[in-house]
């Protein structure tokens, strides 16, 4: 629907902006990956980020953990 592609370009744009101000870069998986966290409202295990990832688009384990690291370290995610 119209609501939802809009609700998606608002989550896209905040997410870049969250990335930029951290200094990180904004790939499409980073996207990816800050979206499925923050659309789900909860923590989430690694594996379910993986699976809503792979909806979005290819993406394999190792980097997901590489980029839940990156995410962590600048201080935008937290281990569980």
């Amino acid at each position: 629907s119209l609501e939802r592609a809009a609700m998606d370009a608002a989550l896209h744009e905040s997410s870049s902006r969250m990335l930029a101000r951290a200094g990180i870069g904004a790939t499409p998986l980073r996207l990816a990956v800050v979206g499925a966290m923050a659309g789900a409202g909860r923590a989430l295990p690694a594996g379910d980020i993986l699976t809503l990832v792979r909806r979005l688009r290819p993406a394999n384990r190792v980097t997901l953990y590489r980029i839940l690291d990156l995410l962590v370290e600048k201080g935008l995610a937290r281990r569980h």
